[in-house]
């Protein structure tokens, strides 16, 4: 199942729409509004923390709060986040059991090969959260 998720997931169609969609805003903002929907799918009860990691990210990246980012990643990560918001998938969503199985792949093999982005992405956050925290503190 590993190799049909790397080649459907860099399949040019998916990374051509991931482009179209974070080159044009108000599709990206779209997407992003839809995305947190997907949070509380059973089927994907597994990559819960993955899905919400990488919505920040992309978040961050897109409204241009995080800038230390890699093109390449951030088309990886949207692909991903495409895939699991289409029905149009290798497996449909509506089967029991492992209509899912497909989307959970995608977002693991995603986070896999964006591993070391989304660590930086992780620290950056932490650093972030860590002056917002301190510059609070100072005022009271």
């Amino acid at each position: 199942m590993a190799d049909i998720i790397k080649k459907y997931l860099l399949n040019h169609l998916w990374r051509r729409k991931a482009r179209r969609v974070v080159a044009d805003k108000q599709q990206m903002h779209g997407l992003l509004q839809f995305f947190p929907s997907f949070f509380s799918k059973s089927g994907l009860k597994e990559v819960r923390d993955n899905l919400k990691e990488m919505w920040h990210y992309a978040r961050d990246v897109s409204n241009g709060t995080y800038k230390g980012y890699h093109s390449l990643e951030l088309i990886t990560v949207v692909a991903a986040i495409i895939y699991v918001v289409s029905p149009f998938d290798i497996l449909p969503d509506i089967l029991p059991l492992v209509g899912w199985t497909d989307d959970v792949s995608v977002v693991l093999y995603a986070v896999k090969t964006v591993n070391d982005e989304l660590g930086r992405y992780r620290l950056w956050r932490q650093q972030n959260r860590d002056s917002a925290t301190q510059m609070v503190s100072q005022e009271h």
